[in-house]
Formats: structure tokens, C-alpha cells, sequence
């Protein structure tokens, strides 16, 4: 009588791509790669350009929206019932300083 393997860990029930962590060596590499990209992606540079570019951001954006608002305001001033209003506001931010 022929004997078969029951073990569901046997290299027969498992498919040939996966690979089994035989090694508390495995283990610690893996250990240290994690720890590194901690590291790395904590780091005070990553934080510092990180902050850089969100206020660059921060300051093209608005000055997109207040182009924007400043455009749209000029348009509506040729209302007769709103332009003193709008011409009051484009004065006050062109004469604000710089």
C-alpha cells in the first residue's frame, strides 16, 4: 500500500512562486528593510520638503483664486447697479501694499 502526503505544508500542496521563511535570518532582513524606509520616510529632510511644497502650493493656489476673483470682479463692474461696489474692492486690493 502506497503512502500519501497529508501534510498541507509539503512542497507538493504548495504552489512553486510562494516561498516559505525558513530563517529567523529572512526575518530580521525583512526587519531592516521595513526599519529604513521608517527611517527614511520620517526623516527631517522628507518633512522639510514635504512642508515646502505644500506652502508653494498653498501660495500659487491663491494667487490663482485672487486673479481669478479680481477678473471676475472687473467683468461685473460694467453692472450699473454694482459698480461702485466692485470698482471700491479692486481699488482697495490694488492700492494695498506689497
Amino acid at each position: 500500500m502506497k503512502k500519501t502526503n497529508t501534510n498541507p505544508t509539503s512542497s507538493a500542496s504548495r504552489p512553486s512562486t510562494m516561498r516559505p521563511i525558513t530563517a529567523s535570518s529572512d526575518l530580521s532582513r525583512q526587519l531592516a528593510i521595513l526599519t529604513k524606509e521608517l527611517r527614511t520616510s520620517n526623516s527631517f529632510k522628507q518633512k522639510v520638503i514635504g512642508a515646502l511644497i505644500t506652502g508653494f502650493g498653498t501660495v500659487i493656489g491663491a494667487t490663482v483664486l485672487v486673479a481669478l476673483l479680481i477678473f471676475l470682479l472687473t467683468q461685473l463692474a460694467s453692472i450699473e447697479m454694482i459698480r461702485p461696489m466692485v470698482q471700491s474692492i479692486v481699488e482697495i486690493v490694488q492700492t494695498s501694499p506689497k
